[in-house]
């Protein structure tokens, strides 16, 4: 199951910016698509995906700045 993640990850080298831009629209796509089939059934847990979302974008963005400000500097 390694040897799978390691090749998954190596193919992921090779992506263009089209190609990123296409595996987003996937991602959204499907969240899009399971929103609107479990509206009512997830709508309690709405919390949870906000922090979800919240604590997930700020990882995201410390690794990229803390990446931009340690070349720059």
């Amino acid at each position: 199951m390694k040897d799978f993640y390691q090749k998954i990850q190596a193919t992921f080298r090779y992506f263009t910016i089209f190609d990123m831009g296409i595996f987003k629209t996937c991602l959204i796509s499907i969240g899009i698509i399971l929103g609107i089939y479990f509206k009512d059934t997830l709508q309690p847990a709405l919390w949870l995906f906000w922090t979800l979302f919240i604590l997930s974008w700020l990882y995201i963005m410390f690794k990229i700045f803390g990446v931009y400000w340690s070349k720059t500097s």
